[in-house]
């Protein structure tokens, strides 16, 4: 709680740009173990969901920005068995799925947003569904997110424009080199998530983002995260297996 309450009043206090100006997610709160009671007062905030992560208990932490254009959102938890039959039910209504990540052995925490979103396919596997990505990528279909918990992968897709080329790389350990290699072709990283003792991250070429930083170490980094919302990054994705990873960007 008082990491939170200190970040939030950081960020508050802080006059990242002029009154005129707009940025995306121009203003960011995060907490490790959220409650529902504090989302709620957030997001009655103009603060909307763009991050769900996994935590050290099982559990989910959430990160909130402003200025997300996400629409009215919902927030639920499912089980795989009612995985499907719960996102139909949203998308019935006119959400589509803005997050997801899985949560303990065969939980689901999902963000549903209210607002239009090209077609959304979500494939689920007992081990990395790469066949069934690298099927739909020739359908035209873009990866948003890999994500998993302790008995099934996930891979949340879509036929977004957002992303002009992508690749993905699995390990059981950070693959720095593969970032690297891709940063240095001016793709960005646009996911990282860690199942069942892998680590998996997705690799973009996009114009929404030009610079990106990442920090990987054993406690959650939030004195680099701190030093980074004051040169004009923001959280971007987050994932905790053997260490902690956090992707910050600029847009």
């Amino acid at each position: 709680m008082k990491i939170k309450l200190s970040l939030f009043l950081f960020l508050t206090a802080s006059s990242l740009v002029t009154a005129q100006e707009t940025i995306k997610y121009e203003h960011q709160v995060y907490d490790v173990t959220p409650s529902a009671s504090w989302i709620k007062s957030e997001t009655a905030n103009q603060y909307s969901v763009t991050s769900l992560f996994n935590n050290k208990t099982g559990g989910y932490g959430v990160v909130l920005s402003t200025q997300a254009e996400m629409g009215r959102q919902v927030i639920c938890t499912v089980t795989n068995q009612s995985l499907y039959d719960s996102i139909q039910k949203y998308n019935d209504l006119g959400f589509s799925i803005s997050n997801i990540e899985g949560i303990g052995k065969s939980g689901w925490v999902i963000s549903f947003s209210k607002q239009k979103r090209p077609q959304q396919k979500v494939l689920t596997d007992n081990s990395f569904p790469s066949d069934q990505i690298r099927k739909h990528s020739v359908e035209g279909y873009k990866l948003e997110a890999v994500t998993g918990n302790g008995t099934q992968w996930l891979a949340l897709m879509s036929q977004a424009k957002d992303f002009e080329t992508q690749d993905f790389q699995i390990d059981t350990y950070i693959p720095r080199a593969f970032i690297k290699d891709y940063w240095d072709q001016d793709f960005s990283i646009t996911d990282v998530s860690y199942c069942q003792g892998t680590w998996a991250v997705i690799m973009s070429k996009t114009e929404k983002i030009s610079l990106q930083v990442y920090a990987a170490q054993a406690e959650f980094p939030t004195e680099w995260i701190r030093e980074k919302w004051k040169n004009g990054y923001r959280i971007t994705s987050v994932a905790y297996g053997s260490e902690w990873l956090v992707v910050m960007s600029k847009f």
